[in-house]
């Protein structure tokens, strides 16, 4: 009798969330944060790519929580210096939501745009197209 053990792949970006129940920001940011966990779910390329963690601060798991999210970045730990904490990890680096609006919007576009660039170098097809020198016969 043959075992198969399904592997679980990691998506390459995880959008949290570390709040606090009796923080009133965090209670603000609630109903938007939970519009876009929805989002997330009904964008199939999207979720496919991302995935979203959030824990609360009373939390029993909390640091283990937090330590097998610490486990994907590279050289370095979440940093929750009061909450709302609203992190992104890709390609290894965790970066903080800072400015701008907390709305489902904003969020999903920070997704999206964590999902399509970590941060490498891009290539620029159209530079490079405009670079070929054409011989004429």
């Amino acid at each position: 009798m043959s075992h198969t053990r399904k592997q679980h792949k990691h998506k390459p970006v995880i959008i949290g969330l570390v709040y606090a129940e009796w923080c009133g920001y965090c209670k603000a940011l609630k109903p938007e944060w939970d519009a876009f966990k929805t989002a997330v779910k009904k964008d199939r390329k999207l979720s496919n790519k991302c995935s979203v963690f959030e824990v609360e601060d009373s939390d029993s798991m909390k640091s283990a929580k937090l330590a097998s999210m610490n486990k994907r970045i590279k050289g370095g730990e979440i940093q929750v210096n009061g909450f709302p904490t609203l992190f992104k990890i890709s390609g290894g680096e965790v970066q903080y939501f800072q400015g701008g609006l907390r709305n489902a919007a904003t969020l999903l576009e920070w997704a999206k745009q964590s999902s399509t660039y970590t941060g490498g170098k891009r290539k620029n097809k159209t530079a490079n197209k405009s670079r070929k020198i054409y011989k004429k016969n």
